[in-house]
């Protein structure tokens, strides 16, 4: 039996944090292993309009949740339309690890200051200055350690599509290392980014021509230098216009093209579409993995998978994750059927990972799987149907977690 099938073979156990008063329903949520530890960091609704930050921790030997942080998110809130905790669109909260000096950064997104909290012990947080780039104040939607600094990307519109980066975060001193946009305005933002092979990558949203990738390895002097080595969506175009995920998998780099939001793009007119997945080499050529037979410059690509965008369905519009855990690459796809999971020895022949009891169920969209020293952590929100009938309010759901043992 392959490790994929283990997979889909072992025994779930839920560890939902039932046993803590007042959670609340979720408008987002992000988890990290830590000092063998799991960590569950959510924004959770505490009023109108009005969200609460909390950090979790799960102490595994007495099967039970312990309420480390929570503090009321400044401003008056509105996360309608964030989705899932790893949608393209920027989440409104983020974690990040320090290696030199061991320790945990959560950011969580405010609309009137930032709430940059950073922990060596695991237990108490402290908060850090607030990141301010050119004088303005900024909220971070992503967070990445590479070459003893820290990067993030900022969620706010006036710098949606720089990438920062600091040497300490505790002197609150951030510096733009790209040009707005790599100096093209129709990246309207920069959605992923990741360290491979010694050189950071980021990945775009652009709707008027398709999503694109950058690359440096000159980080001594600001603005960096980049490459371009992925543009027009990877030759999908404007179906391709938004870079959904990324991920390092036996020595090259995956990355999941799609759209930002789940569905229709109404903002750019573009319709439905299904992603599609590419993995980059460490001379950056590049294969098709999961998507349509291309036309390219090198030529013919088609795909390794023999499986069209989404793996073959249509409904998969949106591609929520992609993780690493026991040599396998685990990829979570949402749509109108649901959630589904696949997964990989070798990253060309998939399997769909059916997870008992999760797999019939249709009231549940999957936020994220997490490797973790206790097993392959699956994150599931149950919809809170009442937000439905109301537009102006934000979909908040009911957090389940679900530990493979």
């Amino acid at each position: 039996m392959s490790k994929v099938s283990l997979m889909t073979a072992q025994r779930l156990k839920n560890i939902s944090p039932v046993n803590i008063n007042g959670l609340g329903s979720i408008a987002t949520c992000s988890m990290a292993a830590f000092q063998e530890r799991l960590y569950l960091a959510t924004i959770c609704e505490a009023g109108k309009k009005s969200y609460n930050g909390k950090i979790f921790r799960y102490d595994s030997e007495n099967d039970s949740w312990e309420e480390l942080y929570a503090a009321a998110l400044e401003g008056e809130n509105n996360y309608k339309g964030v989705g899932s905790a790893n949608s393209a669109s920027g989440i409104p909260l983020a974690i990040a690890f320090l290696e030199e000096t061991p320790s945990l950064i959560i950011s969580f997104l405010s609309p009137s200051s930032s709430q940059l909290l950073r922990s060596e012990d695991g237990k108490t947080f402290h908060t850090l200055p607030q990141p301010q780039l050119d004088n303005h104040i900024l909220s971070f939607r992503r967070l990445m350690p590479f070459q003893n600094r820290l990067y993030a990307l900022p969620a706010d519109d006036k710098a949606k599509n720089v990438i920062c980066a600091c040497n300490d975060p505790a002197t609150g001193k951030w510096q733009a290392v790209n040009l707005p946009g790599f100096d093209n305005l129709d990246n309207q933002a920069i959605s992923q980014i990741m360290a491979f092979n010694n050189c950071l990558y980021a990945g775009t949203v652009n709707p008027e021509t398709g999503c694109q990738i950058w690359k440096t390895q000159d980080t001594e002097e600001t603005p960096y230098t980049w490459k371009k080595i992925i543009s027009d969506g990877a030759r999908g175009y404007t179906f391709n216009s938004c870079i959904s995920s990324m991920v390092i998998f036996q020595g090259n780099l995956y990355f999941a093209t799609g759209m930002p939001a789940n569905g229709y793009d109404r903002g750019n007119n573009i319709p439905i579409t299904a992603p599609e997945i590419i993995r980059i080499y460490p001379d950056d050529s590049w294969d098709l993995i999961v998507g349509a037979p291309k036309f390219t410059p090198d030529g013919l690509k088609v795909p390794l998978s023999v499986m069209g965008a989404g793996f073959d369905d249509s409904h998969n519009c949106t591609l929520q994750f992609m993780t690493v855990h026991n040599d396998c690459l685990y990829v979570g796809t949402q749509g109108k059927g649901g959630f589904q999971l696949w997964a990989t020895e070798d990253g060309e022949i998939w399997e769909p990972i059916r997870l008992e009891p999760l797999s019939d169920r249709r009231d549940i969209e999957i936020y994220t799987v997490v490797t973790t020293p206790l097993g392959l952590v699956t994150v599931l929100g149950k919809t809170n149907l009442q937000n439905t009938d109301n537009p102006s309010k934000p979909k908040t759901q009911d957090l389940e977690v679900w530990l493979g043992k």
